[in-house]
């Protein structure tokens, strides 16, 4: 019988026992100190990663957000994947995410600059009602985003949003 069959066993005892209103606990004595230990392990992952968690989130509410936004969200998915990646590794502290046109105006609220696909400009005005004039809004060049050239469009996003950039 394999480790986790007879952990899964005796925990079963485990509790038939204390549902019998068993009062002697040295037969399953094994099995409480496996679920304590397993226990403690998970309590110290998830205190460890708490903080980290709580770290990260500082880290990521003082970074810069760029949303990429494309007519279901699947090719400014991967090309934000791509800028991220690359910003992170030259240093450049800029969160990148892509949406949707349906869920553009549910998320917007939550980002600085905006990138929009090329073959959605026509509905650049709908999205200036949406954002405003306050944020930077920039349509991206046809050539990059269709090869997903990641390095071009940060370029591109540090040329006309230095404000991201910086």
């Amino acid at each position: 019988m394999n480790p986790e069959a007879v952990r899964n066993a005796d925990s079963l005892k485990c509790s038939q026992h204390l549902l019998d209103g068993g009062k002697d606990f040295s037969a399953v004595q094994p099995t409480l100190e496996y679920i304590y230990d397993v226990n403690k392990m998970w309590r110290s992952f998830f205190e460890h990663n708490q903080t980290y968690s709580m770290n990260r989130f500082q880290e990521v509410k003082n970074m810069k957000k760029l949303l990429i936004c494309c007519l279901f969200g699947n090719t400014a998915n991967s090309l934000a994947k791509k800028m991220h990646v690359l910003a992170e590794s030259s240093g450049n502290p800029l969160m990148i995410s892509a949406v949707g046109l349906d869920n553009f105006a549910s998320v917007a609220p939550a980002f600085d600059g905006f990138l929009i696909a090329p073959h959605i400009q026509y509905k650049l005005s709908e999205i200036y009602d949406i954002v405003g004039n306050t944020r930077p809004i920039a349509i991206i060049e046809s050539l990059p985003y269709a090869s997903l050239d990641a390095e071009k469009v940060l370029n591109f996003v540090k040329e006309k949003m230095p404000e991201l950039a910086a």
